[in-house]
Parts: C-alpha cells; sequence; structure tokens
C-alpha cells in the first residue's frame, strides 16, 4: 500500500468512530450483490456523512478489499486517493452554481452529464455534499435521476 493510500484510508478509518452498523450493511450488501441505486446519508453536521460516502465509494470501487478493508493498491484505490477515478465523482453544486444563473441550471447540467456517462453494467458513484442545502424541486430531480 503505498504511503498516500496507507494514510489515508487509517485516517478515513480513525474518523469514522461510530459508523460500524451502516458499514456493516453496506459491506454485506456489497458482499451478497445486493446494492441499491441511491443511499442518502443524513444527520446533523459534523458527524462524518461525507467521510462515511467517501468510505463506502471506496469498498465499493476497491477490487481486492478484505471485510470492510480497502487494499490501497488496486487501480481502483488508487485512483480514488488521486481524485482521478472515472466511477467515483464529486460534486460540489455551490460551486457549479458560479458558472451557472442559478442552482437548477447547474443539476441540469449534471444530470445531462449523468445521462451521458452512464454505462451499462458499470456503476457511478456521485457524491453531492449538503444536498438539503437546496430547493425540494433540485433534490427531487436528482433522485428521479438516480433512481431511473
Amino acid at each position: 500500500m503505498s504511503r498516500s493510500s496507507a494514510s489515508s484510508a487509517a485516517a478515513e478509518s480513525a474518523a469514522l468512530v461510530g459508523h460500524d452498523a451502516a458499514i456493516s450493511f453496506f459491506v454485506r450488501s456489497l458482499d451478497h450483490q445486493r446494492l441499491g441505486t441511491t443511499y442518502l446519508l443524513s444527520g446533523d453536521p459534523g458527524i462524518g456523512k461525507r467521510l462515511l460516502a467517501r468510505r463506502l465509494a471506496r469498498l465499493l470501487l476497491c477490487r481486492e478489499r478484505r471485510g470492510a478493508e480497502v487494499c490501497g493498491t488496486c487501480h481502483g484505490c488508487r485512483s480514488f486517493v488521486d481524485e482521478r477515478s472515472a466511477y467515483c465523482l464529486e460534486v460540489d453544486l455551490v460551486e457549479a452554481k458560479g458558472k451557472h444563473d442559478s442552482a437548477v441550471d447547474a443539476t441540469r447540467e449534471l444530470i445531462s452529464e449523468i445521462e451521458r456517462s452512464a454505462l451499462p453494467g458499470r456503476r457511478m458513484i456521485y457524491l453531492i455534499p449538503n444536498l438539503q442545502d437546496y430547493s425540494v424541486q433540485v433534490q427531487n430531480a436528482l433522485l428521479k435521476t438516480f433512481e431511473e
């Protein structure tokens, strides 16, 4: 395991205290190939939703994981750490909104990108932090897209 992958995985695991049940549920679902299409993480600010989402993404991308532990050396792990995975995108709608007239326009662009990048048999991971800060219309449009 590379130094950055190892330190990243260790820091991530240490920060996820209290999320054992969610990680166990996800690992069981992954082991039995019974993953849902969309996972929504909710809760008070500062409880680790973003870290948990990133951990779940790493588990999904790792080709040589052992239970709830990622290997840190496979292509999936390395590309995640280097933030260059073709299958995992962290989308900041606040930043995207700055390039558009509104969050609705930014959301339309994201939906268009999702539809273009959908590959049969491939999973795409979209991490969208702070989605609760957007209108119900934006939330519903994204949820509908992910369900399809």
